[in-house]
């Protein structure tokens, strides 16, 4: 059975999970509208970044960090 969004609850929606050595997918949605233009995004587990992406002008970083590193 495939979940949409519609179907998660909030938990869900919030939750991300993967077995070790294979692809989680990390949502973020963006209402550019109320925001403005994305300057760059931060994943965190706890206090830990585990990831950043940004996009500015010709530069790009797509990237993990801390302990998504190793």
């Amino acid at each position: 059975m495939s979940l949409t969004p519609s179907r998660l609850t909030q938990d869900e929606r919030n939750h991300a999970s993967a077995i070790v050595g294979t692809t989680a997918r990390l949502r973020c949605r963006i209402d550019g509208r109320s925001c403005g233009a994305m300057h760059s995004i931060k994943w965190y587990k706890s206090e830990s970044r585990l990831y950043v992406y940004s996009i500015s002008g010709n530069t790009a970083i797509d990237r993990p960090e801390g302990p998504m590193k190793d």
